[in-house]
């Protein structure tokens, strides 16, 4: 480890002439006027290198440079394969830009740094590779995905990040954390109702798992802002309506798992009729109900669904209900109120 302050480069790599490579570990370097570390495969001339030449930067605390780590990869050098890579675990603060690549033979793995008070954090516009830079796991000082997308140029792998800046191991050099940081895991979405078939008016529970905020869509028009609730109810399904949603986490991950298609059959439209008024003495009231089929519930009515159904005007005025349930099982319902007057 080392201390440089104010120079031209903190350290600089030049063709590294062995394919073991060379550690940067545990040092502190600012207020660079070029970069804090400059890694470079250019000309020839400057060296015999032959091979892929490993860089590791790590443990290391990075402030106020123009450039915190610069990687340049000139075609003029024919010597050597490419360059690789490895920064993490490192403090890299302040200045136009974090990490800048610059060629095609680079390969670049950047994790668990912490990378903030850049406007542009990772600069890869001058990157030609054609493999993403890995530099998942940083802490960009910042969980906004937009604030986070606009520090990174390039081509990129970047999601998921860090949610936290925090430092838990002051003891040791450059930035440690505890904070798992894999992969984004894969959301779900489920029903409450068994096959996804239901009769108009049927209330559903939709619930979404594995992410910290969820926004949930019906026929792709949002039912609300983004929020840590996870279900979703509604009666206002219409027929071969899909229900998604998008699912959030506080470390990048967005994902919308695949959408559920309701069948929604339509209820019946059944109707009771209109009786009476009759006196009290008269004769049993044959109840006709449509359409027919049903069933009548209610004070004074006997009968089956097979023989029909009467109401004993004995019973007094009464509101009576008439239930019909269709080959969908869907079922509704009407009513109609007798009068029955005193003889």
């Amino acid at each position: 480890n080392n201390t440089a302050t104010g120079c031209n480069y903190g350290v600089q790599f030049w063709n590294i002439p062995t394919t073991t490579g060379m550690t940067y570990n545990a040092g502190t370097i600012s207020n660079s006027v070029t970069a804090g570390v400059g890694i470079f495969n250019v000309s020839a001339s400057f060296g015999n290198a032959t091979g892929n030449a490993t860089i590791n930067i790590q443990n290391s605390t990075l402030t106020d440079n123009a450039v915190g780590i610069l990687v340049i990869d000139d075609a003029s050098n024919t010597n050597v394969s490419g360059l690789i890579l490895n920064a993490h675990n490192n403090f890299i603060s302040g200045g136009t830009n974090a990490i800048k690549l610059v060629g095609q033979d680079i390969s670049a793995t950047i994790h668990t740094n912490s990378i903030t008070g850049q406007s542009v954090a990772l600069n890869g516009s001058s990157y030609t590779g054609s493999t993403p830079v890995a530099a998942t796991c940083n802490w960009w000082g910042t969980t906004d995905p937009s604030a986070v997308a606009a520090k990174i140029t390039g081509s990129a792998d970047y999601i998921p990040y860090l949610s936290s800046g925090t430092d838990t191991d002051t003891g040791t050099a450059g930035f440690q954390t505890t904070e798992a940081c894999t992969t984004c895991t894969t959301p779900t979405l489920t029903s409450s109702d068994a096959d996804n078939t239901i009769c108009s008016g049927t209330e559903v529970t939709f619930t979404a798992t594995g992410g910290g905020n969820y926004e949930f869509f019906v026929g792709g028009v949002s039912q609300g802002a983004a929020s840590s609730t996870k279900t979703f109810t509604t009666g206002a399904l219409t027929n071969g309506q899909i229900v998604t949603v998008n699912v959030t986490n506080t470390n990048g991950c967005n994902a919308t798992p695949t959408g559920i298609t309701i069948t929604v059959n339509t209820a019946p439209v059944v109707t009771a009729g209109s009786y009476g008024p009759v006196c009290s003495n008269a004769a049993a009231v044959t109840l006709v109900g449509s359409p027919a089929g049903g069933v009548w519930t209610g004070t004074g009515v006997s009968g089956t669904k097979l023989a029909g159904y009467t109401f004993d005007p004995l019973s007094g005025t009464q509101t009576l209900t008439y239930t019909y349930s269709d080959g969908n099982t869907c079922s509704n319902s009407d009513q109609t109120t007798i009068t029955v007057n005193t003889a």
